[in-house]
């Protein structure tokens, strides 16, 4: 975490650790939290209690928070995102019918999910393309993800390491595992 300490003519970026009650007790310091993903229930509620002191301590302190659920603190602001638009299942194009490959091939392409996972997948390895080659696997990956931004960029950011295929088999196998815990 990085600090801005107030000097005489304006603030100063200096980079150094704080510690949390030093944090807390610093009013007039500022400090940008990043990306904090706080899914599980019990470190819901530790980080919650962290956000509260710090908010009521630094009150320009900022947070960035992602996650399915609120962290239910004064002063929160929660910004849905909403799922992204996925391709359809379609069986009925024929492998031996080059215009309606096509047209599906156009079809997943222009899907909002299969954009973002496209762009995230070449970010992470510039050799990945969406071809028609690999337009059907994308495209299963952005179902059983059900469009949600944040897993598409998460599933992505594997293909520097596995296969479309992999990916997709161990989202079942996350699927299933989930539907036997149930």
């Amino acid at each position: 975490m990085t600090c801005r300490d107030r000097q005489p003519g304006g603030l100063q970026r200096r980079e150094r650790p704080i510690e949390l009650g030093h944090l807390v007790g610093a009013s007039t310091e500022v400090a940008r939290v990043g990306d904090v993903r706080p899914d599980s229930g019990h470190l819901r509620a530790g980080l919650a209690a962290i956000v509260e002191a710090l908010l009521k301590n630094c009150p320009r302190v900022h947070f960035l928070a992602t996650s399915r659920e609120v962290l239910r603190v004064k002063g929160e602001t929660v910004y849905s995102v909403p799922s992204l638009r996925v391709p359809e299942l379609k069986t009925s194009a024929s492998s031996t019918d080059l215009a309606g490959a096509l047209t599906q091939f156009e079809a997943v392409r222009s899907c909002e999910a299969v954009q973002l996972f496209a762009e995230r997948a070449a970010a992470s390895q510039p050799r990945f393309a969406l071809t028609d080659a690999n337009a059907a696997a994308v495209a299963q990956i952005c179902r059983r993800l059900d469009g949600i931004p944040l897993a598409i960029e998460l599933a992505a950011a594997r293909v520097k390491m596995l296969t479309l295929q992999q990916i997709a088999a161990r989202l079942d196998d996350s699927i299933r595992s989930e539907e036997h815990t149930s």
